[in-house]
């Protein structure tokens, strides 16, 4: 459970330092990629990449991006390089071909079945052997396109998102993820789901509405760090935690009792109720043939206009019903919150005509 995060924070910032990205290394495996039997298709490019690998016509040699990290195998020929293990996929890297074909070809049968990446090798990496990582890249940061929807949706700072890394690790007490300062560890299980794709199909899937609720629910914390700074935040955690113990909670229920907890419980739940009953305006722009950053753009007026414009309407029509019984102080102070949220609903109206209007004008 994340309620065991301060006594976590220094281990887990030097486990931290065994991710990374890896550069472009030379196999120096030899590549004739028809052995001269057959014209290669593009006679004037003589660097090819296939996801990971890159192969040069001219010099016949291959190059390994650490972007996928698969598990090298030389055992399998006798020969350095290959043959590469994904967990659904042996790649030869001597052909540029998977030797298997996607476990998940029946369910996505739009797709050709030894399709590498769900056929997009500039937006979306491979999700070891499955689907493409449309959601969190190969780099650890989440895409343009969600970022513009939960910027829209939760008015967390588009530079905020765009600044967190994750990382699959392993977080304390099983849980999915946990946020250290500009990074979100995630779990193997998460790893399993994570962007997970259904090609032209213009429906989320349950793996992506539940990711996208996790992302939402991360980056909430992410915003409060950057807002509070990392030693406050922190030791508030701690403190609300001991607290709740100290007064008879349970472990989960202290956890939940946590300030910062519930605001983020409280944005993935908004964000998944309304993906889960009105996906198709998000899944529709994810699955167009805009570019990353006109899908931003529009998904950011799609969460503003759906998801937080609502969501502080909803909350100023409580606090209006409360102050129409409450006298002194309680009245003063409920006045007061109107007003705060008024004014944020007067701004996010704004930020939504300029949307509307980039948008058109474009």
């Amino acid at each position: 459970m994340k309620t065991r995060l301060l006594l976590l924070v220094g281990l887990a910032l030097c486990a931290l330092s065994v991710f990374g990205q890896g550069t472009a290394e030379p196999l120096q495996v030899e590549l004739r990629l028809s052995a001269g039997r057959y014209p290669e298709a593009i006679a004037n490019d003589t660097l090819h990449r296939i996801g990971q690998f890159g192969y040069n016509t001219v010099t016949g040699k291959a190059y390994r991006f650490g972007a996928h990290r698969p598990a090298k195998n030389d055992e399998l020929h006798g020969a350095s390089g290959t043959s590469y293990n994904y967990l659904q996929h042996i790649h030869d890297p001597r052909v540029g071909r998977f030797l298997s074909i996607d476990p998940l070809t029946r369910k996505y049968p739009y797709w050709a079945p030894y399709a590498f990446s769900g056929n997009r090798v500039i937006d979306a990496a491979e999700l070891e052997g499955l689907e493409p990582a449309s959601i969190i890249d190969s780099k650890g940061k989440v895409t343009g396109p969600i970022i513009g929807f939960i910027t829209g949706a939760t008015n967390i700072s588009a530079d905020v998102s765009r600044s967190t890394t994750w990382v699959m690790g392993t977080p304390p007490d099983d849980a999915g993820a946990i946020t250290l300062f500009s990074t979100v560890i995630y779990s193997s299980g998460w790893a399993a789901l994570r962007g997970t794709s259904n090609g032209n199909q213009l429906s989320l899937s349950a793996d992506e509405i539940a990711w996208i609720g996790l992302v939402s629910h991360e980056h909430t914390h992410r915003d409060h760090i950057e807002a509070q700074g990392a030693v406050s935040f922190y030791s508030e955690y701690g403190e609300e935690f001991a607290a709740g113990i100290a007064s008879g909670l349970s472990w989960e229920d202290a956890y939940h009792s946590i300030s910062t907890e519930l605001i983020a419980y409280n944005v993935e739940d908004r964000i998944t109720d309304y993906l889960k009953s009105n996906s198709n305006p998000v899944a529709s722009i994810l699955n167009s043939n805009l570019s990353n950053e006109r899908k931003e753009l529009n998904l950011r007026h799609v969460g503003l206009r759906d998801v937080y414009i609502p969501s502080l309407e909803n909350v100023i029509g409580k606090v209006a019903g409360q102050l129409n019984s409450a006298t002194g102080e309680e009245a003063g102070f409920l006045r007061g919150t109107l007003d705060v949220l008024t004014n944020q609903l007067n701004d996010a109206q704004t930020r939504k005509a300029e949307l509307e209007r980039q948008i058109n004008d474009d």
